[in-house]
């Protein structure tokens, strides 16, 4: 599994972890307007309140409605601002589509360049790691070596060559990705 591939399974795990329900304990408590703003902070859909009420009927709790979507609108004030919008594509993932329409274009704009930021990092650390694979491989033909292994080396290092030129490009650019 390439590490670009590995990065993105736990980005869709963690995303799949932040859907679960609250806990029954927080049922019973019931702060709905804190469990709504947490909700919209996270850029949760709308309908999460259904899932929080099959949770919270196990405890026969019924959640306030109407205090719940209270939360999720100020939390989504939070969630729906360009900084957010970029550190979620900074961390490989794509802003939820829940913020108001009119602010749909600068957000998705702020997310696309964080989205690009993590995927030059992505491609920056998959270029280091080769690069220090390459100089494992050369720094394992020793001088005394017969002359087709003297070539295989000098042949690793202008692939590693190559490699650090692109490195040093793709931090280059990075920078420019680096909006907030």
């Amino acid at each position: 599994m390439s590490y670009r591939t590995l990065l993105l399974t736990v980005g869709v795990l963690s995303v799949l972890a932040a859907c679960d329900t609250i806990t029954e304990d927080q049922c019973q408590a019931g702060n709905w307007r804190a469990i709504g703003f947490a909700d919209g902070a996270a850029g949760r859909a709308p309908d999460m309140i259904n899932t929080h009420a099959r949770t919270c009927a196990n405890v026969g709790v019924t959640p306030n409605v109407a205090a719940w979507n209270a939360g999720r609108e100020e939390g989504l004030r939070q969630y729906c601002t360009p900084q957010n919008a970029y550190r979620i594509g900074a961390n490989g993932t794509t802003l939820a589509p829940y913020c108001p329409a009119g602010q749909r274009e600068a957000l998705n704009r702020a997310n696309r360049t964080g989205i690009q930021y993590y995927e030059i990092g992505i491609e920056i650390s998959e270029l280091t790691e080769k690069s220090r694979e390459l100089n494992r491989q050369i720094n394992s033909i020793p001088a005394s070596a017969p002359q087709d292994q003297q070539l295989y080396k000098f042949e690793l290092a202008r692939e590693r060559s190559r490699a650090e030129d692109r490195l040093r490009d793709l931090r280059r650019q990075r920078v420019q990705y680096e909006a907030f």
